[in-house]
């Protein structure tokens, strides 16, 4: 485990709003590396796995769940 200063802090919890904010703002299913590139359009994503959207592959526990695709945010991980 790593301890960061306050400093440091600060600037990791604003880094983590403006992801958070990105990701409700385009959607989940966008941000994920488990989108369906193939029926991407009008910015809408949709989940490679049928009947699931993001948040519920967060929450129900089968696979495949929501991994954040960096590309797409502009962050390195």
């Amino acid at each position: 485990m790593t301890f960061m200063t306050k400093p440091e802090t600060c600037v990791d919890r604003s880094q983590r709003k403006r992801i958070v904010a990105e990701i409700n703002r385009r959607g989940g299913c966008a941000m994920c590396k488990h989108r369906d590139k193939a029926h991407e359009f009008w910015d809408l994503a949709f989940c490679k796995s049928p009947s699931r959207t993001f948040p519920l592959c967060m929450k129900d526990g089968r696979k495949p769940g929501f991994i954040l695709d960096h590309e797409t945010i502009g962050v390195k991980p």
